[in-house]
């Protein structure tokens, strides 16, 4: 905003004095034109000044054709070369209740991955975070939670962050909010599970809140009033090669990939699959990879190689690119609002196939990576009913994706970090203004 006494022209800056000739009227704004100096602004008023683009013209208009050369500047022996000033670097805290250096969630994963990327981007990033998972109980972390909320207060005594990023919404970051509030940090509330708005607490301290897809940014709106900045997560870095070696035809048996086997996540259509590739004898082998629910937690629902032919159970896999080399098609069959879908969307980088439910906002991790279903019924528990023609709908739906041309999309990885880390940067930098 040009200050009082400053009009702006169309080739820059001129002071006026308020009240002369050719500034405005005692009482006026400064940003007010001078229509009797430049009537209509445009080129009847520029072609007075030989400046820029149009004086150019009329200086080689003059020297017959010829255009006068720029004056050289010549800088003086001795003096200092002045610099354009660099932005000062941003103090950004990443914090929550929750693990974030060693935690398994997409979630977790994410933060990691924001925080690489924005140091790389020149901000200088601390990340506190605490004992808990998403979903678990507090019971048990009171002597850790005490500590993260003693180190935060030592934090914002010492070396008090420019701008926060809270990860948590049920209650349990609230005391961290609070802390924040006090000490004048601008907050912006991660906010990942689209299906659980925050505490009125927590809501009402924050400055900010980004949501991870298009659907939950509606969904919180919908829910809360308020307005959020839907921005996708980060993903974990491929070092895949951009055109890898293609695998010899062949006719099965095709591994599908199944990552955090629970109920929530879709287990009751993964075993509907499964009985119906066991019973018709289909080129298919399933492997459940664990996340928050293990071998352990499967074995109590009876299920496990043992008595599943077909099935394999594998830990957690840290290295995304042998896992999904090791993939030929991801199932993703989400009964709950999914706010984003990382699985989906690092699939479809490695250029894995997905089949998905059209839920939440896994056909934006999706786009035209796989096939989005309709999800079938389900009541108490997560416990799904599926007809037999359902059951064929998704088998048909394997196949097709299967039998489509994917390849590994390491350029999506890239522009949609870039993306990401652009629109977190500004969301941070608007709240600490």
């Amino acid at each position: 905003m040009a200050d009082r006494g400053v009009a702006v022209h169309p080739f820059g800056r001129r002071r006026l004095r308020p009240g002369s000739a050719d500034g405005p009227a005692a009482g006026g704004h400064s940003m007010d034109p001078a229509p009797a100096r430049f009537p209509g602004v445009g080129l009847a008023g520029t072609d007075r000044l030989p400046q820029g683009e149009l004086g150019q013209r009329r200086v080689a208009a003059a020297s017959g054709g010829r255009r006068r050369p720029a004056p050289r500047r010549v800088r003086r022996p001795g003096l200092p070369v002045r610099r354009r000033p660099e932005r000062p670097m941003n103090h950004v805290l990443i914090t929550s209740v929750h693990r974030i250096h060693t935690g398994q969630s997409g979630e977790a994963i994410h933060l990691r991955q924001l925080a690489e990327a924005l140091r790389a981007a020149g901000e200088r990033v601390t990340v506190l975070d605490g004992p808990m998972d998403p979903g678990r109980s507090s019971a048990g972390h009171e002597a850790a939670l005490r500590s993260l909320a003693n180190q935060l207060d030592t934090l914002l005594a010492r070396d008090r962050p420019d701008a926060a990023l809270l990860w948590g919404h049920l209650g349990e970051e609230t005391e961290l909010v609070r802390r924040l509030a006090a000490a004048n940090v601008p907050t912006v509330l991660e906010h990942p599970a689209a299906d659980l708005p925050p505490v009125p607490e927590t809501l009402r301290l924050i400055d900010e809140v980004v949501v991870p897809s298009e659907f939950a940014r509606r969904l919180f709106g919908s829910q809360t009033g308020r307005q959020a900045h839907a921005i996708e997560p980060c993903l974990r870095g491929c070092a895949c090669p951009s055109d890898p070696p293609r695998d010899p035809a062949r006719s099965g048996p095709y591994r599908l990939t199944f990552i955090n086997p629970e109920p929530a996540k879709g287990l009751g259509v993964v075993m509907h699959l499964v009985a119906a590739t066991n019973g018709a004898k289909l080129p298919f082998r399933f492997r459940f990879v664990e996340g928050r629910w293990t071998a352990v937690d499967l074995a109590r629902l009876g299920i496990g190689p043992a008595n599943l032919p077909g099935v394999q159970i594998v830990e957690y896999h840290a290295d995304i690119c042998a896992l999904y080399a090791e993939t030929d098609l991801l199932l993703v069959p989400s009964l709950w609002q999914e706010s984003f879908g990382m699985v989906a969307r690092e699939a479809v980088i490695h250029g894995v196939p997905v089949v998905a439910t059209r839920v939440g906002g896994l056909p934006q991790a999706v786009r035209d990576g796989g096939v989005c279903l309709e999800p079938p019924k389900w009541g108490n528990g997560y416990q799904v009913s599926m007809t037999a023609a359902e059951v064929r709908a998704w088998l048909a739906a394997v196949v097709t994706a299967l039998r489509g041309a994917h390849r590994p999309r390491p350029g999506l990885l890239s522009r949609a970090t870039a993306d990401s880390v652009r629109a977190y940067r500004a969301v941070l930098g608007s709240s600490s203004r």
